[in-house]
């Protein structure tokens, strides 16, 4: 399979969108009061159970889209935001123009946070390291062949930035997503 088409699938089953190698960890602003006095997450506990359930319903539509080849991108819109959106379904279209779909579902391995802020302006962001299982991913033509690239790893590493309107329930939604091979990320 040519190295471009390797690239591509990354970014679209991993959601890293075209980023390849390590990349240094992002820094969120330190944390300033909400408009509301009140903490968004009462712990970092908190944070992480909301990443996570994002992070589930996200890798849900990019699993269900990357194995269809016809499946409206627009659902990204659910659960990334708009910037996002546009490089995921991007890279989508590049594997459906070259006749290729995924078979199987990426599953989230470890999800750890990293930190989270809330902004004055009623915003929240959570940063998290995510480690993938894409061994029961396949890359297959309309034939079904498998083109998975031979020398892909089984799990690759991402960080992962959600944001999100501080609210009773936050609705976070991916915002960026970019591999990452810090040290232990994926040992369970």
């Amino acid at each position: 399979m040519p190295r471009p088409l390797a690239l591509a699938l990354v970014p679209l089953l991993l959601l890293a969108a075209a980023l390849t190698g390590c990349t240094q960890p992002t820094r969120l602003p330190p944390p300033e009061p909400s408009a509301s006095g009140e903490p968004l997450f009462a712990s970092d506990e908190e944070a992480l159970a909301a990443a996570f359930s994002a992070y589930e319903r996200y890798l849900q539509v990019s699993n269900t889209l990357s194995a269809s080849v016809d499946a409206d991108t627009g659902l990204l819109e659910e659960v990334a935001i708009p910037g996002h959106v546009e490089e995921v379904a991007a890279s989508i279209e590049a594997l459906r123009s070259q006749g290729l779909r995924t078979e199987g579902q990426a599953e989230i391995y470890t999800f750890n946070l990293q930190q989270h802020f809330e902004g004055s302006n009623g915003d929240v962001s959570v940063l998290t390291y995510v480690c993938l299982d894409v061994s029961g991913l396949r890359v297959v033509d309309g034939q079904g062949r498998d083109n998975t690239p031979p020398d892909r790893a089984d799990f690759v590493g991402l960080e992962v930035v959600f944001w999100g309107i501080n609210g009773p329930f936050p609705d976070l939604k991916v915002a960026s997503s970019k591999t990452w091979s810090g040290s232990d990320l994926c040992v369970g």
